[in-house]
């Protein structure tokens, strides 16, 4: 599982642990499994939809400075 931790350009942070698959839609719908998750690159323009055993969250891609992605023990 990984921790997902967004930075925006106003200086907020939002973070989401324990997360196991991510879905976005670029040209086509893309769906990125947590064995690939550590190894994506995610884009930082387009929404994000986040999931684990208890979430299902979506973030904004809008101001969106980076992503940090970090492998849970």
């Amino acid at each position: 599982m990984y921790t997902f931790d967004f930075t925006y350009q106003d200086g907020s942070n939002k973070y989401f642990e324990h997360i196991k698959e991510v879905q976005y839609v670029r040209n086509a719908n893309v769906t990125v499994y947590e064995k690939d998750i550590q190894k994506h690159l995610f884009p930082t323009g387009y929404d994000l939809h986040l999931f684990s055993d208890d979430l299902n969250v979506t973030v904004s891609g809008k101001n969106l400075l980076y992503i940090e992605v970090k492998k849970e023990n």
